[in-house]
This record gives C-alpha cells, sequence and structure tokens, in this order.
C-alpha cells in the first residue's frame, strides 16, 4: 500500500547552520571566528526604528546596472556596494542551498532588544526574481551570550496566509519540524540561514521578533535578507536620474503614488496570488542614487550623523 509522505508547512523553509569555521568571509581559521564584525567594517547603516537600523548593499552588473528591490522603507542615502566579505558569503549561501539564481541584492539591518516586535509581512516581491529565493543569514555580536538561553535570542514566527474557514487561529507556539499547523517558529541561531522560495513567499508571512520568553540579554544581532532582484536601473550622473533598462525613468512617488504602493503593499501580506502592476516609481530616493561606498573620514561623519539621528 502507498502511504503518502508526512507534509508540514514548515517543510519549506530550509534552516541550516553556515559552516563558516573555517570560511572565507576573511579567510580566518579560527574556529571561533565570527562575521559580524567583518561584514559591518565600513557599513553605513541608517537608523529606522528604536532598536532598529538598516542599510541596502548590491552587486552591481557590469552592463545592466544595479538590481534594485523596492521596499516601503524610505532610505535617504545611497545603496552600498558588495564588498568581498559579503560576496564571499554570498558566495558560501549559494553553495550551501543550491541555489539556481545569484544573489545580488541585501537588506542589512541590525537590531537591538529594544527592537523586540514586528508586524507580519511577505517579503515584498515587486522586483524579485521569479524562480529565485530569499536567504535570510544571522548572525550576533556574542555568540556566547546567544547560546546561554534555551533558544536564540531572535526567531521567524511564519502564519499561513490563507486559513481555513471557521478555523480558530492557533497559538503562536511550535518548532521548524513540529506538528502541521498554521503558525510556526523558526529559531534564529547564530551563523544560521533561512531559506525560501519565490513560491512560499506567496503562500506565507512572517515576522522576526525577540524570544522574550528566554528573556535574552542585550545582544545586537545582525541579519542579512538576501535576494535576486530582476529589476536593473542605470544613474546618469549628468542629468541626475535613474533609468529602466527600457529607457524608461525611475522616479521617487508622488504623494497619490505613494499611498497607491502602500496599499498594493497591504494586498501582498494578505493575497496568494496578488502580482504588482508595472509601476515606474519608488518610494526611496536612495533607489535613484548610484551605489555608493562609505570611505574614511566622510564615512565617519556619515557613521556620527546616524548616531545622533537615533
Amino acid at each position: 500500500d502507498y502511504t503518502a509522505p508526512i507534509y508540514h508547512h514548515s517543510d519549506e523553509f530550509l534552516v541550516f547552520n553556515l559552516p563558516l569555521n573555517p570560511l572565507t568571509i576573511n579567510n580566518n581559521n579560527n574556529n571561533n571566528y565570527n562575521p559580524f564584525t567583518d561584514l559591518t567594517n565600513d557599513v553605513y547603516f541608517e537608523p529606522v526604528l528604536k532598536g532598529r537600523q538598516g542599510t541596502v548593499l548590491l552587486h552591481p552588473h557590469p552592463t545592466r546596472g544595479n538590481p534594485i528591490v523596492r521596499t516601503t522603507t524610505k532610505y535617504t542615502t545611497p545603496a552600498q556596494p558588495f564588498l568581498p566579505p559579503h560576496l564571499r558569503l554570498c558566495q558560501a549561501i549559494e553553495e550551501a542551498g543550491s541555489l539556481p539564481c545569484k544573489l545580488n541584492n541585501a537588506l542589512v539591518e541590525i537590531y537591538n532588544n529594544q527592537y523586540a516586535t514586528m508586524g507580519y509581512h511577505s517579503d515584498q516581491a515587486q522586483d524579485l526574481l521569479d524562480g529565485s529565493h530569499v536567504a535570510v543569514f544571522s548572525c550576533y555580536k556574542d555568540p556566547e551570550r546567544a547560546k546561554q538561553g534555551a533558544k536564540p535570542p531572535r526567531k521567524l514566527v511564519v502564519e499561513l496566509k490563507e486559513r481555513e474557514e471557521g478555523k480558530e487561529k492557533e497559538k503562536e507556539k511550535g518548532k521548524k519540524g513540529g506538528e502541521d499547523g498554521e503558525v510556526f517558529e523558526i529559531p534564529m541561531g547564530h551563523n544560521s540561514v533561512i531559506f525560501f522560495s519565490m513560491e512560499t513567499n506567496r503562500r506565507f508571512k512572517h515576522k522576526i521578533v525577540l524570544a522574550q520568553e528566554t528573556k535574552p540579554k542585550e545582544n545586537e544581532w545582525l541579519g542579512f535578507t538576501l535576494r535576486t532582484s530582476g529589476t536593473y536601473i542605470k544613474v546618469e550622473k549628468e542629468k541626475e536620474k535613474a533609468f529602466f533598462e527600457d529607457g524608461r525613468e525611475l522616479r521617487v512617488a508622488a504623494n497619490n503614488e505613494a499611498q497607491n504602493l502602500y496599499k498594493l503593499r497591504g494586498r501582498e501580506n494578505k493575497e496568494v496570488d496578488f502580482v504588482y502592476p508595472d509601476l515606474d516609481y519608488t518610494l526611496s530616493v536612495s533607489d535613484t542614487m548610484e551605489v555608493k561606498k562609505w570611505e574614511g573620514e566622510e564615512g565617519e561623519k556619515e557613521k556620527e550623523k546616524g548616531k545622533e539621528k537615533e
């Protein structure tokens, strides 16, 4: 007799620890190597919310331009290029996950314990390449402190978008590989990676929260949300404008357009079959700027400005 394989919703999220010892982030052979410093050196972060700062890194294409991923978070400084440690991290993740598409864009964020909650959402797929994957890499400033609790300080809570009609909402508990349910959580351990496909992204929504039940001590979490963009723009410095590959200008949204985009984003977070219309605008002026690496004195000044805004 044929027995159907047991399927859990959590099976759609591949989780593993990245073998960073001895990885290539900086060719360090120290078994206690922590990539936190190498991955944040020479990177400028903008304050986003209390306890949360972020930036966008990308890997420009030599002929197509900058692979952008539009978002409802407004960034005012230019995206920054992948530096050698980031390129090596991408390569390690691509190889470990056997990804079919190269990762070319990263949302990079640092959270401290003041940022403890987040709303459910799907990753904004407006510019993401069909058939690609999202990879969320986690590491902590103090790995030993992150290991002191029963669970890591951060967790990804996942919820199925569609619920059976009339079914009572399940409590947010469970773990990867546990009983099949519409809400489950995945621990985000040090040097761990969580993979999910674009199809999975359409069917589920998620949030990164502090594991309050373990009462974690203060410890900065560094997260790389790595993805593959299929939208490229080129910036013409003389005109101070950005253009899509088909020649249309990428504009900063007017007020009514911004409201429309927020509505579309809300639908994406609720509807499984939602598809964005073709839009020629963005909320972030940073998407229209040339990629910039902050170096030396200028970089230090920008970092100080960011601290003053926090």
